[in-house]
């Protein structure tokens, strides 16, 4: 449809369903356009991995770590901005995160302007 606005696609990925339903809600209510999974499995497993401008991968996977996961992901062709969800932040695990490719790192209970924060960077 002619002057219709396309959402931003997101791939989030988190093994904890609170988590990730939380996050989800929040990001469609900014207006995004969401994937959800639970494990590295399943977002692996995303077939337009080309729409999706941004990912958002918690630290811990049920199957796997957030790094192999983007490690993966940039393996099949995946161009984007990702960003690390973790427990904690601190210098250490931030220049880890963005030596393995993340844009940026926020800390868990994730809050909406440290997200839109994180994503408008």
């Amino acid at each position: 449809m002619p002057g219709r606005s396309v959402r931003e696609r997101v791939l989030l990925v988190d093994s904890q369903d609170e988590s990730r339903r939380a996050l989800q809600l929040l990001l469609q209510g900014c207006g995004m356009d969401v994937r959800a999974f639970s494990s590295a499995a399943a977002a692996m497993a995303e077939t337009m991995l080309e729409q999706i401008r941004t990912l958002l991968i918690a630290r811990q996977l049920s199957d796997g770590d957030a790094i192999e996961l983007l490690r993966r992901l940039a393996a099949r062709g995946w161009r984007g901005r990702a960003i690390l969800i973790a427990g904690e932040s601190h210098a250490e695990l931030d220049d880890a995160a963005r030596d393995a490719g993340f844009a940026g790192v926020v800390k868990k209970p994730v809050g909406r302007l440290e997200l839109l924060g994180a994503l408008a960077r």
